[in-house]
């Protein structure tokens, strides 16, 4: 039986595609520390680690800090297939090296948080287009369950998607598919992310998202 690292199924994907030298790094954030950090001693899989703990500043109605509320602390790993790519991650000072030192397509790591035409290319950004794809009857190809970055072209109503993001997500998809099924099998029929049902695009190139579907982005081929 396949054992689940991180928070979310993702987290277990990239780990085992840099265990086994198809990604160059990956981040994990995990409730506890024993099990991931014993998994990659095991494999002698050199990492970086470090405890945060959460906080947030209580403010009273004048907008005035009147305490700082902490949350329930985790552990962050920074994961690398050898040491070489443990430092690249580690010294990124940027965005864009940061996604390239995680395996990101060039075009994806360089365009994040930047604007494309009138769409910033964030979060927001792929959410809005799940959307206008379910509204749309439109599927999600289950390759897409297996990035972990924002493609700089994703309109899968047009379906005008940049062709490294769909090779990168298909061959990661592919190498965990052969050789682990289970974990593939949870990933593409596990979804937890609940799809915007209004947004607006702001003049900035940023999209509000005003309320959420109380359904989720399931429904892949």
């Amino acid at each position: 039986m396949v054992k689940i690292f991180g928070k979310k199924p993702l987290d277990t994907v990239n780990l085992y595609l840099v265990a086994d030298n198809i990604k160059p790094a990956t981040l994990i954030s995990s409730p506890t520390y024993k099990d991931l950090a014993d998994f990659v001693n095991s494999r002698n899989i050199p990492y970086k680690h470090k405890k945060q703990v959460p906080k947030r500043d209580q403010l009273n109605e004048n907008g005035e800090r009147i305490a700082t509320v902490y949350g329930r602390p985790y552990h962050s790993f920074t994961i690398a297939s050898d040491d070489d790519k443990l430092a690249r991650l580690l010294n990124a000072t940027t965005e864009a090296d940061v996604g390239r030192a995680l395996g990101y397509p060039e075009e994806s790591a360089r365009n994040y948080r930047n604007k494309v035409g009138d769409e910033v290319r964030n979060g927001n950004y792929m959410m809005v287009q799940l959307a206008r794809a379910k509204k749309e009857g439109i599927s999600i190809p289950s390759w897409f369950q297996y990035i972990s970055f924002v493609p700089w072209q994703f309109d899968l109503v047009s379906g005008e998607i940049d062709e490294a993001s769909i090779n990168l997500g298909l061959k990661y998809q592919a190498h965990i598919r052969e050789n682990y099924p289970e974990l593939a099998y949870i990933v593409e029929n596990t979804q937890s992310e609940r799809l915007p049902d209004s947004w607006k695009l702001n003049p900035n190139g940023n999209y509000r998202i005003s309320t959420y579907h109380p359904t989720t982005i399931r429904e892949v081929q």
